[in-house]
């Protein structure tokens, strides 16, 4: 693999057309929200007979100032005022925002036993908490490999989700959150050793097909994954072919590790059709498929190619640092050199073996 193939891999990856998106920026409101219930408020206007406090926000504390401010023998007449306040107030019962603004700080301190009591304290009272609190607690469940948790987190949504039809396009989007991190965690938890529970990623693929959200890049990106860690390398390329027949857009992901399965099995022709088919589909690399692909050299013993490709590439990128930028391309260099000099390593100690082998003959 020379200089021309160089120039190939080059073109392919520079050339490709970037893909821009518009932010979305909401416009400002003139309302403000209760810090207690979250309500939207007017500015308050407190009034009573000892004095007079207007045009003041609403702010923690301030009754505790006003009071403080006051002359000594009005503060029993002030009590009692706030407590005829109390009285007249309804008490209600806790908001579902608050519940789930505790889901988030319970997940993001890794306490997932409380925040899945939350969770069920919300589903007892028929209040549904928010997607942002569901997408923390699976988060943090996943990170600390429980199982459990999320099975109990996928059942409560399989039956909420039940009674909904159609689903709408946020609820598709957080089946597949969670479905994706039961597949990871199953795949995680089973030792390389012992054969995969192919029965229960069968079953959960079923119910995303029962609620028509299978087709989705996402769940294949997941499966393929799992496989190219098992190192059932047929599996990848049969699911990347079901892909096709069923014209669904791969992702940037999707080809980052079918890449990886090309250089583990060294197989740079069938690099170059990927990358082909990235240009063809109009998808743009990133720096995660510039490492895929000085990984499948150096794999192929390339070093020299691996080199010129990271330098042209750099040269041709024009200071990209989405593509590939100073700090990763000396990362990339520096790597190369690694695997070199591991490479030179093993093939000694080879050498050396074969050589005391000749001795004791």
């Amino acid at each position: 693999m020379g200089g021309r193939s160089v120039d190939l891999l080059v073109k392919m990856l520079v050339h490709s057309p970037l893909t821009t998106y518009q932010s979305r920026i909401s416009p400002l409101t003139i309302f403000r929200r209760c810090h207690g219930c979250g309500r939207v408020v007017r500015r308050p206007s407190i009034k009573s007979n000892i004095t007079t406090i207007t045009a003041i926000p609403w702010r923690r504390g301030l009754t505790v100032q006003a009071i403080a401010q006051l002359p000594q023998e009005h503060h029993g007449q002030q009590e009692q005022y706030e407590q005829e306040i109390k009285e007249r107030i309804p008490q209600h019962s806790e908001h579902v925002r608050d519940i789930s603004a505790a889901i988030i700080k319970l997940s993001r301190k890794r306490r997932t036993t409380e925040a899945l009591h939350q969770y069920v304290k919300a589903l007892s009272k028929n209040q549904w908490p928010s997607k942002e609190s569901l997408y923390q607690l699976a988060n943090a469940l996943y990170l600390q490999k429980n199982l459990s948790g999320l099975y109990a987190l996928h059942d409560t949504l399989l039956v909420q989700y039940k009674t909904i039809t159609p689903l709408s396009n946020r609820k598709r989007r957080s089946m597949i959150y969670l479905y994706t991190m039961l597949i990871k965690l199953i795949s995680n938890k089973t030792p390389p050793q012992q054969p995969l529970d192919m029965e229960s990623i069968v079953r959960l693929c079923h119910e995303l097909a029962d609620y028509n959200v299978a087709n989705r890049a996402s769940l294949y990106n997941a499966l393929i994954h799992l496989f190219m860690k098992r190192r059932d390398y047929s599996s990848c390329h049969a699911l990347f072919d079901n892909m096709k027949e069923r014209h669904i857009q791969p992702t940037v992901y999707t080809y980052s590790i079918l890449l990886k399965v090309y250089g583990w099995q060294k197989d740079l022709d069938g690099m170059a059709q990927l990358l082909d088919d990235m240009y063809e589909r109009q998808i743009s690399p990133d720096a995660g498929i510039v490492s895929v692909v000085v990984f499948g050299l150096c794999r192929q013993r390339e070093f020299d190619t691996a080199r010129q490709f990271v330098n042209r590439l750099f040269q041709n990128a024009g200071g990209d640092a989405w593509l590939i930028g100073i700090n990763m391309r000396e990362q990339l260099l520096q790597n190369i050199g690694q695997s070199q000099e591991k490479h030179h390593q093993r093939k000694a100690r080879r050498i050396n073996t074969k050589n005391k082998r000749r001795k004791k003959v």
